[in-house]
């Protein structure tokens, strides 16, 4: 009952996704028609789109994870599957503690943002011209990543115990991370951050997770802000 329940909320918002991806092409469309014919560019359009973009990825992002879509290079985990089955176990617990802590800190730092734009009317554009109010994206990067945070949870509960490997793991992980955290320069944290980024996709972290678990701690370290790295995500 449950399972079909999110299942349907994910199908729900991935045809919302392909309704807003329509109307934006036709809004994109009709602006490029109205300046070369009448010299008239539509207003907000530029607007929209900028707020349509993050709010059709997470609008889409449930649906897409809930029936293993998402793109990830798969060399190495058939490998691992075959040949060590213990450690691609880990490795998919790994992945799934990753996900839920990139969705936990989206989901956190996405209710305080909502609150705060419907507190104060937060919008974009010009005053007098054309304005749209932020918080409907605020409230879609909410639920699109809740429905995640979900289903990553429910992935971990399904998958089989391999304590040990997986302990191991994180501990390695989160000895490199405080490593990191010592060092000065920018470049050579750019430079593991990417380093990183490459190693979980080849291990076969799908690439959108991959992306924001390196982005989100590269530029933690190098701001030395949290919330920072963390509003970048979403």
């Amino acid at each position: 009952m449950i399972d079909s329940a999110l299942f349907q909320t994910a199908r729900v918002l991935n045809i919302l996704a392909a309704c807003a991806i329509a109307t934006i092409v036709m809004l994109i469309n009709l602006d490029v028609f109205a300046r070369f014919v009448f010299t008239l560019p539509i207003r907000g359009v530029v607007e929209l789109v900028a707020l349509s973009i993050p709010a059709t990825v997470f609008l889409s992002l449930p649906l897409v994870k809930l029936q293993n879509r998402l793109i990830r290079a798969e060399v190495l985990a058939n490998k691992l599957s075959n040949v060590a089955p213990s450690f691609s176990i880990a490795l998919q617990w790994l992945f799934g503690i990753i996900g839920i802590a990139i969705m936990t800190a989206i989901v956190a730092a996405s209710i305080p943002e909502l609150a705060h734009s419907l507190k104060f009317d937060i919008y974009r554009g010009v005053e007098g011209e054309f304005v749209v109010p932020v918080w409907p994206l605020q409230f879609i990067v909410l639920i699109g990543s809740g429905l995640l945070l979900v289903f990553e949870f429910r992935g971990l509960q399904l998958a089989s115990k391999s304590a040990r490997i997986f302990t191991l793991l994180l501990g390695i992980l989160a000895i490199v991370a405080l490593m990191s955290l010592a060092i000065d320069s920018r470049h050579l944290v750019g430079t593991l951050a990417i380093g990183l980024m490459f190693l979980l996709i080849y291990l076969g972290l799908p690439v959108a997770y991959a992306l924001m678990a390196a982005a989100a701690l590269g530029i933690s370290i190098i701001k030395g802000n949290t919330l920072v790295a963390v509003n970048t995500l979403g």
